[in-house]
């Protein structure tokens, strides 16, 4: 399967999710339904204004994706070593646990309309939307 393929198949899965059929999709691209047709199933071409279009039409926005992070201070670089440490010292099981926490954690969070910010002791933390989280 070729990036345009894998793109369409994308598109088309997202769409769907959005109860979407392809005309409508269409009518919100200004596209015919069978421009829509071609489009998820890779034939179609993807100009950075079709991939707008796609995106806004999603409610997503494409220059998420192409977003970076800014530099890392010497604050943050010595947190990650510290998380880095303690990451390695645990077990294997441990880490897996670990991992599996934050998947679901990253997940729910992902699944916010909004993530709020609350005061936890004077810090500032991502309320996790009641994630009823557990303790490794």
């Amino acid at each position: 399967m070729n990036a345009a393929e894998r793109l369409g198949k994308r598109v088309g899965l997202l769409r769907k999710q959005r109860g979407l059929s392809q005309g409508e999709f269409g009518r919100r691209l200004g596209v015919s339904q069978q421009q829509v047709a071609k489009l998820e199933s890779g034939l179609g071409g993807y100009s950075l204004a079709t991939l707008d279009k796609i995106a806004r039409a999603l409610g997503l926005r494409l220059d998420i994706a192409f977003k970076t992070a800014g530099p890392i201070d010497r604050d943050e670089a010595e947190e990650i070593a510290v998380n880095i440490r303690w990451f390695n010292r645990l077990s294997p099981l441990a880490k897996i646990r670990a991992v599996s926490v934050l998947n679901r954690a990253t997940k729910k969070l992902m699944q916010c309309k909004r993530i709020k910010v609350v005061d936890v002791g004077g810090a500032s933390c991502p309320d996790p939307c009641r994630l009823g989280s557990r303790p490794l």
